[in-house]
């Protein structure tokens, strides 16, 4: 603190007293290092060795999906995981709060050192007087810009060091632990990705080429756990497989395709719907749509067409311990078909009732179910009322307000309320593509 002997010469220097602890910043130093210190050399070997053992001891899905959400909080020789990460932040604390006190006791030594001049300055004035006067209040005035310079450069490193190479500095690994994820939470995405082919604008099938890493970069922004795809591509051989090629960049290592028509994008492919997971999908198969019982012409106009052939896929999977129905679907566009109603009106609610009962009877009716798609139709309680009723379903998209560019609603992520809890859900607009970007995340409840 300021001695009270050179209070009076260091207010004419015209500067505040810095109100930092740098004794408090020094003990905030040593509790951040401390935990620190703790958590490298006694929580995380404690326990990884605790896992380690548990991992040796068991085997299966729900083994595999620990060891995947442990992975991520601690690998040895990887500090980006969660929990090298904090040891990280919490030492650069330590060192920013130890840097901070530095500053603060040497701005404080310079100003008591100041105002001590200043106060000798003083005493001599008082003995000499006359010319001494002058040269006093020049002096103090010399004294006095030099003082408010130390302070501005004090404040100014503090605030550069704090502001931007601290923050810089422990953001990126701060960002990564923020969006660490509970064991009961589960991310899901959602996309019609039209062969992965960006669109040149709003004209029916003006496409751009594929193009894999437009795609991967967005799917890889939800960190999922699933992923569902909507005219997704398989080509030829088992190997050309678009979801296989997302699923290598994405690290979701099982992929399950099922194969609907020509595409209407590429004739050398066929369309397919796709689903990509961390954890093995189980008890797999897909279900072919009722084909619309009327006519269809494309835009209502010309000769009758043959629908394509729509499926759902269904299977279980295993996500954070414990099981889940997820199934994929993809409706016929009744509108774009001709029939200005969809599913809603005329004809379409005769298609809807349908695949209504064929859904009832493939789905389970207990137990979490996630019915993910492209249902062609904005109205998904309207168009399938019973199927919402019977299996307790509701839309985590309900509040979005569009799911494709031209302002409509097709997508849903539908799932069973009394079995999982909607955290967070969005589609991102993007007006690169014909579908934006569904997600959703989930926290299994403690019923299931």
């Amino acid at each position: 603190m300021l001695p009270a002997g050179l209070e009076a010469a260091f207010g004419m220097l015209g500067v505040p007293w810095p109100t930092q602890d740098e004794g408090a910043l020094r003990r905030c130093a040593a509790a951040y290092r401390a935990c620190a210190g703790s958590l490298a050399t006694e929580v995380i070997p404690t326990a990884h060795g605790a896992f380690q053992c548990a991992a040796a001891s068991n085997a299966g899905d729900g083994m595999n999906t620990a060891r995947a959400f442990w992975a991520d909080y601690h690998e040895d020789g990887d500090d980006s995981t969660h929990l090298l990460n904090l040891v990280t932040i919490l030492d650069a604390f330590a060192d920013g709060h130890d840097l901070a006190a530095d500053l603060v006791e040497a701005i404080k030594d310079f100003l008591i050192a100041v105002a001590a001049v200043v106060a000798i300055v003083l005493a001599v004035t008082v003995v000499a007087g006359g010319i001494a006067v002058l040269h006093a209040r020049m002096s103090v005035v010399c004294l006095r810009t030099i003082a408010q310079r130390a302070t501005s450069v004090t404040h100014r490193e503090l605030n550069r060091f704090f502001g931007r190479t601290l923050v810089g500095g422990i953001e990126p690994r701060l960002r990564r632990i923020l969006g660490a994820r509970s064991p009961r939470r589960i991310n899901v995405t959602s996309w019609n990705i039209a062969g992965a082919r960006t669109i040149n604008s709003l004209d029916s099938f003006d496409y751009g080429p594929e193009n894999i890493p437009y795609f991967t970069r967005g799917l890889a922004k939800d960190r999922p756990d699933l992923v569902f795809l909507q005219e997704s591509h398989v080509g030829a051989t088992p190997s050309d497989s678009l979801a296989g090629r997302l699923a290598d960049k994405l690290g979701l290592p099982h992929v399950m395709d099922t194969p609907t028509s020509i595409s209407h994008l590429d004739p050398r492919y066929v369309l397919a719907n796709s689903m990509l997971s961390k954890s093995p999908l189980r008890a797999r198969a897909a279900h072919r749509l009722p084909r619309p019982d009327f006519e269809v012409r494309i835009r209502g106009e010309g000769e009758p067409v043959e629908p394509f052939d729509r499926y759902v896929q269904v299977a279980r999977v295993n996500v954070n311990g414990r099981d889940i129905t997820v199934a994929n679907i993809h409706t016929n566009p009744l509108e774009f078909l001709g029939h200005a109603g969809g599913y809603v009106e005329g004809d379409g609610v005769r298609h809807a009732r349908a695949i209504e009962r064929l859904l009832l009877d493939r789905l389970p009716r207990r137990g979490p179910l996630l019915l993910v798609g492209d249902f062609n139709t904005d109205d998904i309680f309207k168009a399938y009322p019973d199927l919402m009723r019977k299996l307790g379903l509701k839309d985590a998209l309900v509040d979005v307000p569009a799911t494709v560019p031209w302002g409509q609603h097709p997508d849903h992520i539908l799932y069973t309320s009394r079995t999982l809890r909607l955290i967070d859900a969005a589609a991102t607009a993007d007006a690169g593509t014909d579908h934006y970007r569904c997600r959703a995340v989930f926290r299994r409840r403690l019923i299931w």
